[in-house]
Parts: C-alpha cells; structure tokens; sequence
C-alpha cells in the first residue's frame, strides 16, 4: 500500500504540476459546503426548493449532476458547457435564486442561500443515486477514486461512499440493517473524508490522521442524525444503491466488495497505530453505533 499522502509518488516537480493541475480543478469548488452541511439546515432549504411553484424533480438532478461533474462556480459552469446546456443553467439559477458561494456577505443571508452543493446535500436521496449510477460520468471529486484504491490496495473504491451525504439515507433500525455494518459504511466515508480535508484545507495537510478523523466526525454524525428521512424511506432509498447494498429477508446487506474496501480501511488505520474511530452517535436513541 502507498503512503497516506494523496499526491501520490512521484518526482518533486510533477507532484507540483499535479498540485497545480488540482487547484485549478477545484477553485471553482465549495466542497466545505457539502462536507460540513455547516451554516444552514438542510430540511428547511429542501422544504423551501420543493414549495417553489416551478418545483420539477428533474431539476434537482440537474442541478445534483452540475455540481458532481462540474462543480460550483456557475460563471465558471458556463464557460464549460454546451449553449444548451446554458440555457438550462439559467433556468435553473433564475427559478431557485442559485448562487456560486453560499458564505459570501453577512451570516445571517448564508444560511439560506441555495448552491449546487447544497442542493445535494438537501437531496441525498437524489445525490446517492446519481452517484450510484453515474461510473461513466467523470464525477469531480477532490481526491480520485484511482488514489483511493492504490492507498487501499483494493481494486476500486465505491464512488458513492465518497461523500458523508451517503449517511443520511442509511436507516437508523438494527432489524433493518446491522450497526456493524453502518459503522463499516461510517469508517470507509471517514477514510475518504480525512484523505479530501487535505485538498479542501490544506492547514490539515499537515495533521495526522487520526486528527482529520476527529476533524470530519461531526460533520458525518451530522448527516447521519439527519431527520430528512424516516427509517422506512432511508430502506427504500439504501435498498435502490446497487453498488453498497442488497436486500435479503427484508434487511439491508452489504456487497462482498465493500466489506473488502472496509477490511481494507482498518488495514490502513491499523499500520498507523490508529485503533477503530469512534462509532457514529445516534441522537435519538442516545447510544452509539457499535
């Protein structure tokens, strides 16, 4: 297995060719904004998109598409895409008020600005499906799937677990599915997640891993304490992910391939002398997640 630094192997000067290559990639990017759900409640803001007269569902995967594949700089989205693929973006800006940065002017107004990245966060349901079945699409994402699987040492890394969105839509039900298994969901997203904090605040570049576990913790707790969905539709929602779970007598199960990523995680941790990460906190029954 290589290194847990993202970049990769590589000479002195390609790696700062791959580094620039990376900041223009992301500079239109506001992946804190979907990883942190931070400033603004997701429940609220989805009521607000959906109670828009000119609600259309397919809006929203258009917009959950922009985001994953184009990011969320809409000027920059522009200059990228086809005249009509333009002209659905400005539908789409004009009818849901979308802006580029949802942290820009007073905090007060942040909280309820509407951006690609947080329509995703407030559509999990629609982002993990999208995520789910778009292996052919190149979904942006900070650090690549490619450098996942040679960190891990596993022959892909699941697209879908790349983002803390995928934790809402689990159900929180052990005769649904097992807490063991939830949790091998929580620590391969945490693997992700303590790689991307590097690229989205390179201050914590220089933390060590178990620093960035901690530093990402609250943000995956959050969306998994999500009240978006019931545990009946989070099932219905999981069950439709064909690339984590199936379904057998009623529960959820996970693939072979994503008990191998988590094998592979502990692996990864364990070389590090990280003993298992602190399970996700369930709010509502106020017991871990074991």
């Amino acid at each position: 297995m290589s290194s847990e630094n993202p970049s990769g192997s590589g000479t002195l000067e390609e790696k700062r060719r791959s580094f620039s290559a990376l900041l223009a990639k992301l500079e239109d990017m506001d992946f804190s904004d979907i990883c942190g759900h931070q400033g603004f409640d997701p429940s609220k803001m989805r009521r607000t998109v959906m109670e828009n007269p000119e609600y259309e569902q397919n809006d929203v995967l258009t917009m959950c598409k922009f985001f994953f594949t184009r990011g969320t700089n809409l000027e920059n989205i522009k200059r990228r895409i086809s005249e009509m693929d333009q002209r659905v973006l400005d539908t789409l800006i004009q009818r849901y008020s979308l802006v580029s940065k949802a942290n820009a002017g007073d905090s007060g107004s942040s909280r309820t600005r509407i951006t690609l990245a947080r329509i995703a966060a407030c559509f999990p349901d629609l982002s993990v499906s999208f995520l789910d079945d778009s292996s052919t699409i190149s979904v942006r994402r900070p650090v690549s799937l490619a450098e996942m699987g040679e960190m891990l040492g596993v022959s892909s890394f699941p697209q879908v677990l790349t983002t803390n969105i995928v934790l809402s839509i689990i159900p929180r039900d052990k005769n649904i599915i097992n807490p063991a298994d939830t949790n091998k969901i929580y620590v391969i997203v945490m693997t992700y997640a303590a790689q991307e904090v590097c690229v989205i605040n390179p201050a914590m570049a220089s933390k060590k891993l178990l620093e960035r576990f901690h530093h990402n913790r609250p943000f995956a707790v959050a969306a998994y304490n999500s009240t978006l969905f019931s545990n009946e539709e989070r099932f219905k929602i999981a069950s439709r992910v064909k690339g984590v779970f199936y379904v057998e007598d009623g529960s959820l199960r996970l693939l072979d391939h994503i008990n191998e990523v988590y094998d592979s995680c502990v692996s990864y941790m364990e070389e590090r002398e990280i003993t298992p990460i602190t399970p996700l906190w369930d709010k509502r029954r106020h017991v871990y997640v074991e």
